[in-house]
């Protein structure tokens, strides 16, 4: 069997989802496993901090969502609705709050009343946010956010601001991602979505096909 020290180094760095190859020096077998995983195990653990992967596209695995999905990094994807997710809103005119994180397709919205919301509380630690995305819905055109904030809260009574939408046109098409940094020093586990005007048309309806957060993630 070719010794893994005997192989000719051909790069120098790796990519979240190139392999390592390990084997163990004691019984001579040998696995791989991907360099995001072996860094969030690294630093998974109580009180220590995960640095859940950075944005790179829209819709990547790399959000928090997605993290929480995976029981941090430890087990198949799974929707995190009600499972390292909690999710409330305003009120629910069609579609699912679990369809907010289900990674595909679909089409949620709220009844038509400014300051409706979508609330996401982080069940398991704490977030500090520098990125997050939005989706428009799958199957249904218009309708797309406009006017709209981004807060957070460390309890779920004290909010403060992360990021202001003013006729937005970021989002303008069926099933369209749109993705925006965020600039702030506190870690929060509640996030929350509200219209601040009329959508582009001209109604209050908040509609969405998925979200996701990125950032410093501290488990409780």
């Amino acid at each position: 069997m070719t010794q893994i020290k005997d192989l000719e180094i051909v790069k120098t760095s790796a990519e979240n989802g190139d392999y390592f190859v390990m084997q163990s020096p004691v019984t001579g077998e040998t696995y791989k496993i991907t360099k995001a995983d072996l860094f969030a195990g690294l630093s998974t653990g109580t009180g220590s901090t995960n640095h859940v992967g950075a944005y790179s596209d829209d819709g990547d695995t790399n959000g928090v969502f997605y993290y929480l999905g995976r029981q941090l990094n430890t087990a198949p994807w799974v929707n995190p609705y009600n499972n390292g997710v909690t999710i409330t809103a305003s009120g629910v005119e069609s579609g699912s709050l679990a369809q907010l994180t289900d990674r595909s397709g679909s089409d949620f919205w709220t009844p038509s009343a400014n300051g409706s919301f979508v609330m996401f509380h982080l069940d398991t630690g704490k977030l500090k946010c520098n990125y997050y995305s939005v989706k428009s819905r799958a199957n249904s055109a218009g309708y797309y956010p406009r006017n709209w904030k981004l807060e957070a809260s460390v309890n779920g009574s004290e909010w403060f601001y992360l990021h202001n939408h003013v006729n937005d046109t970021s989002l303008n098409g069926v099933n369209q991602w749109a993705s925006f940094p965020i600039e702030t020093t506190i870690a929060a586990s509640y996030f929350r979505l509200t219209t601040t005007g009329v959508n582009s048309d001209n109604y209050y309806h908040l509609c969405l096909g998925e979200v996701e957060f990125y950032g410093t993630f501290t488990p409780n």
